[in-house]
């Protein structure tokens, strides 16, 4: 029930909240929503989503406990490419999860308990929550942009269009936007310090010294990158067409009575082998979802490390596109990709930087 706080829903459940106090801990009921990549995390965290009252204090809860937590269930949402036959291509064996992360009268031990019944720190947890997450947007979706760049240069000379001029400026708008939303990130990360924004009041001191991202570049970041991926994707479909939304199933692609047909007609541009084509447009990247990408700093890249941030995957795939800003070596790039069996793990990474 959105438009009614906590304490006032008929169902007291729907915000988690602690149901029973101990001696030596405290039981929490409730569940906490799509949660991505929780099925294989070491630790789960959690924290109020809003601001509390007085009257809301058995919400004003935050603990952490391993994934596979006694009394924790999992409702895992698997997102998974099908596995190909004949054309092979990387990733096949990746994917990415969400999870309804449900906590059925759950015992935490005092030592697991960081905050319990203080509400007037509810508001301040759920901002600090929102603006790591806003921030690791300009990380996470930059990345996700150098991606669909490579794509839509790819479909473009696929349909033998790449020198036209309107989709010279839709790959421009692609970069410029890109390269907006990674600025703000970075700057957010720059401008940081042990302090929080209070509307009305302006930065507070706040915490044990974590430096936490400077707020309206993070927001700002956020808007641009979080808004822009749908934008970039709706470029991505207007170059490639309808044929990638239509394209024929591998099965379809194997059979020997119609495989001379298909590759006929499905052949865009004389120049480019009918193989390349099959890998480009059958690639679950080119249709389907993909998991998010990270760009991470030069400075840890090299030091084979990932920035740590609420969104962080086990696969980076923004990272192999952080030192290739050219469409050419894009478009290069995303063929490895395309071919490449060990993306995915550091060796795939350096196998793409190399290439």
């Amino acid at each position: 029930e959105r438009l009614k706080r906590p304490a006032e829903q008929t169902d007291p459940d729907m915000y988690l909240r602690v149901v029973e106090k101990k001696s030596d801990g405290i039981v929490v009921r409730g569940c906490k929503l799509h949660i991505s990549e929780a099925s294989i995390a070491d630790e789960i965290m959690v924290v109020p989503t809003r601001i509390l009252g007085p009257d809301e204090q058995q919400y004003a809860v935050a603990f952490a406990v391993p994934a596979d937590y006694d009394g924790v269930k999992q409702v895992v949402h698997i997102h998974k490419i099908r596995k190909r036959t004949h054309y092979k291509t990387g990733n096949p064996d990746i994917g990415y999860t969400d999870s309804y992360v449900i906590f059925d009268d759950v015992f935490i031990p005092w030592e697991r308990v960081f905050l319990c019944g203080e509400y007037m720190h509810g508001g301040a947890l759920a901002m600090l929550f929102a603006l790591f997450h806003r921030h690791s947007y300009s990380g996470c979706k930059p990345a996700i942009g150098d991606m669909l760049l490579g794509l839509a240069s790819l479909a473009a000379r696929h349909n033998g269009i790449s020198k036209a001029p309107h989709v010279r400026e839709i790959l421009s708008k692609i970069i410029m936007v890109t390269e907006l939303g990674y600025a703000a990130g970075f700057t957010a990360s720059a401008k940081s310090k042990p302090e929080i924004y209070v509307p009305g009041i302006g930065q507070m001191p706040y915490g044990p010294g974590s430096y936490i991202p400077h707020s309206i570049y993070a927001n700002v970041g956020r808007c641009l990158s979080g808004e822009a991926v749908f934008n970039e994707q709706e470029m991505l479909c207007n170059i490639a067409g309808g044929l990638p939304s239509t394209f024929p199933y591998e099965a379809d692609l194997a059979n020997p009575e119609l495989k001379p047909l298909l590759e006929k007609y499905l052949k865009r541009n004389p120049k480019i082998p009918i193989a390349a084509e099959f890998n480009g447009l059958v690639d679950h990247n080119f249709t389907g979802g993909f998991p998010a990408g990270q760009r991470v700093p030069e400075r840890y890249r090299m030091k084979k490390q990932s920035m740590v941030t609420t969104q962080c995957l086990p696969y980076f795939f923004g990272q192999a596109f952080c030192r290739k800003r050219f469409l050419d070596e894009i478009y290069t790039l995303v063929q490895h990709v395309l071919m490449c069996d060990n993306i995915g793990c550091v060796s795939g990474h350096e196998k793409v930087l190399d290439a």
